[in-house]
C-alpha cells in the first residue's frame, strides 16, 4: 500500500509507500469510510487534528511546533533556566525531506530513486548528499564490500569452522 501526492510547491508527483502501524491505520480509516458511506470514493485526506477536525496541513504543523516553544520558553524562564531558553527561542521548524534524502542515502539508495520518493531533482539530490551525507567507515567498508568480486567458491562459514 501507498500513496502518490503532487507537490504544492514543485508541482512534482511524488510516492512513498505506507507500512507498519501507520499501514494499519490507514486500512482501518478506509474500512471506517466505507462502513459509513460504502458508495463513497476514498477520502483524500485521512488524518485530522483531534482538537479541530481538520485535516492536518503543515502550517497547522507549524503553529502547533510554535505554541509547543512557546510552552517550553516559559517553563525554562519560570524554572530561571534562561540559557535553555535562548536556546529553545532559536529553534526553527523544518520538514524531513531533507533528512528523509539522507536517510535513504545511508541506506544505499541510488539517486534516482530517492528523487521518486522526495520530488527533488537529481540535481538537488547530490546536493543534499554533499552537503548533509556524513561519510562513515561503515559507508566505506560497505562501498569496497560491493565492488568486491563474488566468488562462487569462496570459503564459506561451515568451511570455517570445519578448518578451525
Amino acid at each position: 500500500m501507498g500513496f502518490k501526492l503532487r507537490q504544492a510547491k514543485t508541482k512534482r508527483c511524488v510516492g512513498a509507500l505506507i507500512e507498519g502501524a501507520l499501514r494499519d491505520r490507514v486500512e482501518a480509516a478506509f474500512a471506517e469510510r466505507r462502513a459509513a458511506a460504502p458508495q463513497s470514493i476514498a477520502p483524500k485526506r485521512l488524518f485530522h487534528n483531534e482538537a479541530t477536525g481538520k485535516p492536518w496541513v503543515q502550517s497547522t504543523f507549524i503553529h502547533e511546533f510554535a505554541d509547543a516553544r512557546a510552552d517550553a520558553i516559559a517553563a525554562a524562564v519560570k524554572a530561571e533556566n534562561h540559557d535553555l531558553a535562548e536556546r529553545l527561542a532559536v529553534l526553527q521548524f523544518r520538514d524531513l525531506r531533507r533528512t528523509c534524502v539522507v536517510r535513504l542515502g545511508e541506506l544505499g539508495m541510488d539517486d534516482q530513486g530517492i528523487s521518486a520518493m522526495t520530488g527533488h531533482k537529481l540535481g538537488t539530490i547530490k546536493k543534499i548528499l554533499e552537503t548533509y551525507m556524513p561519510r562513515t567507515t561503515m559507508m566505506a567498508a560497505r562501498a569496497v564490500v560491493a565492488r568486491l568480486p563474488v566468488k562462487a567458491n569462496r570459503a564459506s562459514g561451515d568451511d570455517r569452522e570445519q578448518k578451525a
